[in-house]
């Protein structure tokens, strides 16, 4: 194809010398080389065109991919710390645990004589005899005295010797029911629950480890 545009463009040439059109030849060379170069030009003219009309999109795009990288560590960390505070609080929690029933077979047990508190701090108030002992951080069963159901968990929160009384917290509800009505009636009837005694908690068994 270029072969003969080149024959084509001399014999244009050598067909205008005698006419002195040479002028003419010399346009319309330049006129078939511009609209050669046309294809060439127009397509990294039409990449680039392109290229600056999605730049303001791609600009876009990044910020939210950076923004939404950005909220990813920051969901990463949150949930990191969280872990760590919910394992220390759990082994803490364990510590607790394992030393109030350690401590519960060795103490007294006190007798449950009133409740108190508000709704959102209910504490039960116990006593115990002359010349016994109850320990702070022992944890008690409380249960229904005649079946022996267990209504939760109490731990030993304050004890004050010289009146021999105990406050009680629960750390473990086994019945919402039975805690719920007790934080319903604190203020207009402050007795102990009825039927219901602290009892040391049981050592577990072999099996039940397993």
């Amino acid at each position: 194809m270029v072969l003969g545009i080149v024959v084509g463009i001399l014999a244009l040439y050598v067909a205008a010398t005698p006419l002195h059109l040479e002028w003419l030849v010399v346009v319309a060379v330049l006129a078939a080389a511009g609209i050669a170069a046309i294809p060439v030009l127009i397509r990294p003219l039409g990449r680039a065109i392109a290229a600056v009309v999605r730049y303001p999109a791609l600009v876009r795009h990044v910020g939210e991919v950076d923004a939404q990288l950005e909220e990813a560590r920051q969901e990463v960390a949150t949930l990191r710390a969280t872990a760590q505070s919910r394992y220390e609080e759990g082994m803490k929690f364990g510590v607790r645990q394992f030393l109030g029933h350690a401590l519960g077979q060795v103490s007294k047990v006190p007798k449950l004589v009133a409740i108190s508190g508000d709704a959102g701090h209910l504490k039960l108030i116990g006593e115990y005899d002359e010349g016994e002992d109850v320990i702070v951080g022992a944890w008690f069963n409380a249960v229904v005295a005649v079946t022996g159901d267990k209504r939760g968990v109490v731990e030993v929160i304050g004890v004050d010797k010289e009146s021999r009384k105990v406050e009680l917290g629960c750390v473990e509800r086994t019945s919402d029911g039975f805690w719920g009505a007790l934080e319903q009636r604190i203020e207009a009837d402050p007795s102990p629950p009825a039927g219901i005694e602290l009892r040391p908690i049981p050592a577990p068994s072999p099996g039940s480890a397993r």
